[in-house]
């Protein structure tokens, strides 16, 4: 996975929940704030796969809003078809984050083969 900025890592942690991951950045702000979990929302298993994660718990167990984040990945630089983003905009809004915030990211393109593995 990579930032615009730097190289990521996702792992889940749990074989029984492949879906709930830690992901770390490998960027200053990455390095600040360390692994986060993230979670699959949904995913097409082709193209795209929608994440979601939460920064601050509050006690009552639900998410702090700003600390609140979706991210859409995708295999390819191309734009989603129109009918795909309406489906990711559903799945975003049912997370009370607001669809207006996504905003593309330029990607450099390279890739990384031997990532390490992270804790």
């Amino acid at each position: 996975m990579v930032s615009p900025e730097g190289l990521g890592h996702m792992k889940a942690k749990d074989s029984k929940y492949p879906q709930k991951l830690s992901i770390f950045f490998d960027t200053p702000t990455g390095k600040k704030f360390g692994t986060k979990p993230a979670w699959v929302l949904k995913s097409d298993y082709k193209s795209y796969a929608v994440l979601y994660s939460c920064w601050d718990v509050t006690e009552d167990g639900f998410c702090q809003a700003s600390s609140a984040y979706a991210v859409v990945i995708q295999r390819t630089r191309e734009p989603l078809p129109s009918n795909t983003m309406d489906v990711i905009k559903g799945v975003v809004t049912r997370s009370c984050i607001n669809p207006k915030a996504l905003r593309p990211i330029k990607h450099d393109g390279y890739c990384k083969s031997n990532q390490d593995a992270i804790s």
